[in-house]
């Protein structure tokens, strides 16, 4: 699902959802929009405080967000490695 879709399904506002990143309400929209990608921090970041898998396309540079409720594990199950890999892969498809 995409972070509009899973923003509505929980009935929030874009300022709530800003507020929550530390981040404008402008930045926010840029983001759901696809105006502007987040960096792999911030996609960091949205993952934990918003409690979201985040699945990255590629090809599109498209991410789809999944509440993490939905999947067996967490980040806190994944290696530093685990974890070094999927940044990595995310700055080059960012650069």
């Amino acid at each position: 699902m995409t972070l509009l879709e899973y923003r509505k399904s929980l009935g929030k506002t874009q300022a709530h959802f800003a507020d929550m990143l530390g981040i404008s309400q402008q930045q926010y929209q840029r983001w759901e929009s696809g105006e502007y990608s987040p960096t792999a921090d911030s996609l960091m970041l949205m993952s934990e405080r918003l409690n979201l898998v985040i699945q990255i396309r590629p090809d599109t540079k498209v991410f789809e967000v999944f509440p993490a409720k939905d999947f067996k594990h967490s980040w806190d199950d994944l290696t530093q490695e685990d974890m070094d890999e999927k940044m990595d892969s995310y700055s080059e498809i960012v650069e």
